[in-house]
């Protein structure tokens, strides 16, 4: 595996534009933090509130190597978190003093001197041979977990990608993310379904009935938050019983998702719309309220997302390959890298799990069109988590 030196050289780009504070369009009206209840079985119609959020049975489906989506049903409940999580295949330890937003902090804990950012354009490092196409997640082993036409792999940072699971998946993984304890989460665009992968390298139908399930990311407590681009609406999830609530609905083509380093903001990309959507948590994770955060993205077509310990955001322009750094306020954007010339798509992009190689102050940039990663110091690490 090697690694080749690029220097962006397009020109900084710092935009200074109003912050919208109402719906940017007819189809934004949000419905928020309502409770769903419903029979069971992928696609059916929950039978009280207003948020028809679709529902599967509260239990898993059985372990196994060739999971399907559950039919049967069980007239689960669904409820909000309270913050302690979805129980104790979750356990975090002792979680983190978040920071407030705008003031950073390490993994060592020393402060971070948010002003003294590095400004964009910024140089990167293309490392070929990690496998993975649309998301990639870190496991606490140093390798960078990705998927590829159903199956998964563990990439290291220097030595060839290992098939680690095949056919966990009907053929497009647009989700991914570690939660605990080797465990990790996909979203199954093919089969419309939240997928539960165990440290065993079995794996489980945890929910389906989505419409097309695509970025995701996960709170301190360890519930899974999922954007349905076609559904318009980001799902609160426990990867251990499928039982959800809706957080938000009426969203434009919803793709990233993201949180800030207090997680009490949930930043949601549009894919197509050219706007991020701020929606504010309470304590308890229920919702609070969403509101628009930036809009007039670039060209539009915004796909993966990230947040640094500052507050800072970041999100992909897909096919332009451009990644965005937003300001925590969301009240400036400055062109970040220009990848262009490399590649004509980036997915997705994460910051690194500082373990075997893979910085934690790095983010990771996919390439959709070959088996490689753009690696781009960015000077400041990732936001507070309880997983890699």
């Amino acid at each position: 595996m090697g690694r080749r030196l690029r220097i962006a050289l397009a020109p900084r780009i710092t935009l200074t534009l109003t912050v919208l504070v109402g719906p940017s369009c007819g189809d934004r009206g949000a419905a928020v933090g309502q409770d769903t209840q419903g029979t069971t079985g992928a696609g059916s119609t929950s039978s009280t509130g207003s948020t028809g959020a679709a529902s599967t049975e509260g239990a898993v489906a059985e372990t196994s190597t060739t999971a399907a989506p559950s039919d049967s049903s069980s007239g689960a409940t669904t409820e909000h978190a309270t913050g302690t999580g979805p129980g104790i295949a979750f356990d975090v330890g002792t979680q983190v003093d978040l920071p407030p937003m705008g003031v950073g902090e390490s993994s060592t804990g020393e402060p971070i001197d948010c002003d003294a950012v590095p400004a964009g354009p910024l140089p990167y490092v293309v490392v070929d041979g990690p496998r993975a196409s649309e998301d990639l997640a870190f496991d606490h082993l140093g390798n960078l977990i990705g998927a590829e036409q159903g199956n998964l792999f563990q990439s290291p940072i220097d030595g060839a990608p290992q098939l680690w699971i095949p056919g966990v998946s009907g053929g497009f993984v647009a989700g991914l993310r570690a939660t605990s304890d080797g465990i990790f989460v996909l979203a199954d665009v093919n089969s419309g379904s939240l997928v539960r992968v165990n440290p065993d390298a079995s794996y489980e139908v945890v929910l389906g009935g989505f419409e097309y399930p695509n970025g995701m990311d996960v709170d301190l407590n360890g519930w899974v938050y999922v954007a349905e681009q076609s559904g318009s609406r980001v799902r609160r999830i426990d990867a251990q019983t499928g039982e959800f609530t809706v957080v938000a609905e009426g969203l434009q083509a919803p793709n990233g998702v993201s949180f800030s380093p207090d997680y009490q903001t949930l930043y949601v990309g549009s894919f197509g719309g050219g706007t991020v959507t701020a929606i504010r948590l309470n304590p308890d994770m229920t919702t609070d309220s969403v509101e628009p955060f930036r809009a007039n993205i670039g060209g539009g077509a915004l796909d993966g997302m990230a947040v640094d310990a500052c507050g800072n955001v970041y999100v992909c322009e897909y096919i332009a390959a451009i990644v965005w750094r937003i300001s925590p306020d969301g009240a400036s954007i400055e062109q970040l890298v220009q990848l262009g010339a490399e590649t004509s798509w980036i997915p997705n992009l994460q910051f690194g799990s500082g373990y075997g190689g893979w910085e934690s102050d790095h983010l990771y940039v996919l390439d959709i069109s070959g088996d490689r990663v753009f690696d781009i110091a960015v000077g400041v690490p990732d936001k507070p988590r309880a997983y890699p």
